[in-house]
C-alpha cells in the first residue's frame, strides 16, 4: 500500500471539520429525527441536504509546539490515523520549503495527487526528525500549521487532558503525567501499518475493528457496519448529511446514533456516528468487515486519553462530573 494512502482517510474527515460553511456560524450537529432516510443519500437530492459544519474552533483545538528551521515555532495537531505528517501550504511558503513532488492519496472523494515539501528538520518533545517529506494542504483545511502523523509518533506517548484542554507529547519511556480523574482503564490495541486498532470491539452486538483517529472531530463507520447493524435491526433513525472531502468533493453520508460500543474495558452507551463511502476504508483493508474511525467527538467524552504507541496501550480516564455516556470496567486504576 502506498505510504500516503491512509492519510487521506484522516484528512477526508478533517476536511469535514474545517468547512467554512455559510449555513452556520458555530459547530452544528444534525438532530436525528424518526423516519429519516434509510441510506446514504436515500434518493434525496444532494442540494437539499444540509451541509453540516464539523469545524473545530481555535479554542477547541489541542496542539503541540513544533520548531521548524529558523527557528520558527509552529502549532501542530496530532493525528493517530495519518501515515505521513503534513504542513500547511502557508507555513511551507513562510519557511521557503522546497517542493518534493506530488504524492497520490485516497480520500472519501477518490484518488488525487497532493503536493509535498521537504522539511530539513522538525523538533518536538526533545526529538528531532530530519529530512522529512510531508504533504501540504491549505491552512483552513488542516486547522493548524500542520499535524504529526504516525511517521513521527512511533516512539511517543500522547496525553490528551480534556479537563484542562491541553495535550502533552512525551517519549514512550517517560513517566506519564497524572490525570486527576476518578478512575481509568487501559486497553491494549493491535498495530496495523503503524496505527492503533482495537480488533475485538463490539458495536451494538456487531464485531468491528475500531481505528483510533485523533485527527478527526467526528466518528465514521463503514458501510459494512451500517449494513450489519441494519440487518440486525440495531441501527436507529439516520439523517443524510453532506461532508466535504479534503479534495473538495461533497459526500453524502448517513448520520445517527449507535448504542453499546465496547472496547475491551470501556463501553460507550451512546455514540454519534456517520456512515460513509468505502474508498479510504478499502485503502486500509478495512472495507470488507465492519470498521469504525474513532474520532475526537467520542474521545472528548472522557476526562483524558493517553496513547502509547510503543506499548500499544490506550488509557481512558473518567471525568469527575458524573458523565453517564460511557462506563469503565475491567482493570481500573484510581486517580489522585
Amino acid at each position: 500500500m502506498p505510504m500516503s494512502v491512509s492519510l487521506a482517510l484522516k484528512l477526508a474527515t478533517m476536511a469535514a471539520t474545517a468547512i467554512a460553511s455559510p449555513l452556520s456560524t458555530a459547530p452544528t450537529y444534525p438532530q436525528v429525527k424518526a423516519g429519516a432516510g434509510a441510506g446514504a443519500g436515500a434518493g434525496i437530492p444532494v442540494e437539499t441536504v444540509d451541509l453540516v459544519r464539523f469545524r473545530v474552533e481555535p479554542e477547541d483545538r489541542m496542539v503541540v509546539r513544533v520548531l521548524a528551521p529558523g527557528p520558527t515555532a509552529l502549532n501542530f495537531l496530532i493525528d493517530t490515523a495519518a501515515e505521513r505528517s503534513a504542513i500547511s501550504r502557508e507555513a511551507a511558503q513562510r519557511l521557503g520549503l522546497r517542493p518534493a513532488g506530488p504524492v497520490s492519496i485516497v480520500s472519501f472523494g477518490g484518488s488525487h495527487n497532493v503536493p509535498t515539501v521537504r522539511v530539513p528538520s522538525l523538533h518536538f518533545s526533545k526529538t528531532t526528525r530530519n529530512d522529512l517529506v510531508v504533504l501540504t494542504f491549505p491552512d483552513e483545511i488542516i486547522g493548524a500549521d500542520g499535524f504529526l502523523g504516525v511517521d513521527a509518533l512511533q516512539d511517543k506517548k500522547i496525553e490528551f487532558d480534556f479537563v484542562r484542554d491541553r495535550m502533552t507529547v512525551r517519549h514512550a519511556r517517560a513517566v506519564a503525567g497524572e490525570f486527576e480523574m476518578l478512575e481509568s482503564t487501559t486497553v491494549k490495541a493491535s498495530r496495523r501499518n503503524g496505527r492503533l486498532v482495537f480488533s475485538d470491539a463490539m458495536v451494538n452486538g456487531v464485531k468491528a475493528d475500531v481505528l483510533l483517529d485523533t485527527g478527526s472531530s467526528i466518528t465514521i463507520g463503514n458501510l459494512a457496519l451500517r449494513d450489519a447493524l441494519r440487518a440486525k435491526g440495531r441501527l436507529g433513525p439516520t439523517v443524510p448529511v453532506r461532508l466535504l472531502s479534503i479534495t473538495g468533493e461533497i459526500i453524502v453520508a448517513d448520520y445517527g446514533t449507535v448504542k453499546d460500543v465496547m472496547l475491551n474495558g470501556v463501553e460507550f452507551l451512546s455514540m454519534p456516528m456517520a456512515f460513509s463511502t468505502q474508498e479510504p476504508f478499502r485503502a486500509l483493508s478495512l472495507d470488507r468487515k465492519p470498521a469504525v474511525l474513532l474520532g475526537m467527538d467520542a474521545l472528548r467524552t472522557f476526562g483524558g486519553v493517553m496513547v502509547d504507541f510503543r506499548s500499544r496501550n490506550v488509557r481512558f480516564a473518567a471525568r469527575n462530573d458524573g458523565d453517564t455516556t460511557f462506563r469503565i470496567f475491567g482493570h481500573r486504576s484510581r486517580g489522585r
